[in-house]
């Protein structure tokens, strides 16, 4: 997946228009099940409620999966 697929697909997760990595994240509870769903189908990874809960931008939820892009 490239930096842009996975922000325009984060973007329609979180139904939040214009992210960059350096965006702020103020979830609510929706859109953090939202992002857990989103992870897991497309990285295999299963992210903990809190961890998600915690993130600040868009940055720390790329840094929590671990992807690089490139």
């Amino acid at each position: 997946m490239t930096k842009e697929a996975f922000l325009n697909t984060l973007e329609e997760v979180l139904e939040i228009e214009q992210l960059k990595d350096t965006s702020d994240l103020d979830l609510t509870s929706l859109q953090v099940l939202g992002v857990i769903v989103f992870v897991d189908e497309n990285f295999g990874k299963q992210l903990k409620t809190t961890d998600v809960e915690n993130i600040k931008s868009v940055s720390d939820l790329i840094s929590l999966i671990g992807i690089n892009f490139e």
